[in-house]
């Protein structure tokens, strides 16, 4: 995914200073350890639960005389095995944990032009600082990262309406668009945008409020 970017916003001209080959942008090294990428470790736990099924429930309640002969059968059949209860069963292990990005930093990077739609794959995204560069464009698919923190995209040449998608990342703390070319009105749905501390738009041409 990241190399999507790479190519689309004119990465053979990007200035970021990579410490070793293994840290350039299309390196055989992971992305994770490609300059500007932050990732971090994402633990699944798969839980089983130990309550009896709402069928079992009912099966139960409907014939107590069965569960009165199965207890007593327990009870009086010599050299019974009792089956192992939920109780009894190990927990299961915690899948192996997997490496996500969940930032990017590349300001003053000279990335030009638009950022592809298929930024959308990056579901995992918290953080994405992007200041001082030569972005045209920002998609409208950038709404549906539900992770999303902080978005730095000031002093870019960033055009257009600023897309009311952005009004859905209900995680936004901090959107920074200032000193770019945006028109219009200001969307009404960033309004919807409850956990939001910092927003600048300055040095825009925009109207309207919100």
């Amino acid at each position: 995914m990241l190399a999507t970017l790479w190519f689309a916003t004119g990465g053979s001209n990007w200035t970021i200073a990579a410490e070793s080959e293994d840290n350039q942008w299309l390196s055989a090294g992971p992305e994770c350890s490609w300059k500007g990428a932050i990732c971090t470790r994402r633990v699944i736990a798969k839980v089983r639960s130990g309550l009896p099924s709402l069928s079992t429930q009912r099966q139960n309640h409907k014939k107590p005389h069965l569960r009165r002969r199965r207890k007593l059968q327990a009870i009086t059949t010599p050299n019974a095995t009792l089956a192992p209860t939920t109780q009894d069963t190990p927990a299961p292990t915690p899948s192996p944990p997997t490496i996500v990005v969940s930032g990017l930093e590349l300001d003053e990077s000279n990335l030009t032009g638009e950022l592809p739609a298929d930024l959308v794959l990056l579901s995992d995204l918290k953080y994405f600082a992007a200041p001082d560069n030569a972005i045209t464009r920002i998609p409208s698919e950038l709404g549906a990262l539900s992770q999303l923190e902080r978005i730095y995209l000031n002093n870019n040449a960033i055009g257009g309406r600023i897309a009311p998608e952005l009004g859905s990342l209900s995680k936004l703390i901090h959107l920074r668009l200032n000193d770019n070319l945006f028109t219009g009105n200001i969307p009404s749905d960033l309004g919807n945008l409850l956990s939001l501390d910092s927003l600048e738009l300055h040095h825009n041409e925009l109207s309207g409020t919100m």
